[in-house]
């Protein structure tokens, strides 16, 4: 092997299976359809709003965390917002954060642990925060889907959004940033 080689081979394994480009006009269009969606841009009608994303790593779910993060950068900016949304994906591996139950482990302490998926299905579900998760903004799904099988999906959904605390991740990512406890 040459230096040459070994560049190429770990470029090519980076962050995906479908090609770079795909991979990243999904991603663009998906934003570009959430952000007009959510930003209220009524009192700013020559606003123009560029967002740059970098992935760093891809450690599943990249489309479900890539707008989860343009939320919260949203966020950040100060930008009149319709509502906070979140994004559900399933996953190979979904992470479950649970309170600290060990008598070392104080009341604020949290342990992450991996939870099995229950199915192959491949979906993302945008859901509207504003109203506790009732309506949802968007839906993808890839495959044959009826409306039995739709309605599990978005209870499996759901529920990840419990077992994982993205119920309350935009209130804990301000908490931490302006350091309140």
């Amino acid at each position: 092997f040459t230096d040459e080689n070994r560049t190429h081979t770990s470029e090519k394994n980076l962050t995906t299976s479908n090609p770079v480009n795909l991979e990243e006009n999904l991603i663009s269009r998906r934003i570009k359809e959430l952000v007009s969606q959510i930003v209220d841009l009524q009192f700013l009608p020559r606003a123009m709003l560029r967002i740059n994303i970098q992935v760093l790593q891809d450690c599943g779910n990249l489309m479900s965390n890539t707008l989860n993060c343009v939320v919260l950068a949203l966020l950040d900016t100060g930008i009149n917002m319709i509502t906070t949304p979140i994004a559900v994906q399933n996953s190979e591996k979904l992470i479950k954060i649970e309170e600290g139950k060990d008598k070392d482990d104080g009341p604020d302490q949290k342990k992450m642990r991996l939870l099995e998926p229950e199915s192959s299905e491949d979906y993302l579900i945008i859901f509207d925060q504003a109203n506790n998760f009732e309506s949802i903004i968007a839906t993808y799904l890839q495959g044959d889907c009826d409306a039995e099988k739709y309605e599990n999906i978005k209870k499996r959904a759901l529920q990840t959004i419990e077992d994982c605390g993205l119920r309350s991740l935009y209130q804990d990512a301000l908490r931490l940033k302006l350091n309140f406890n």
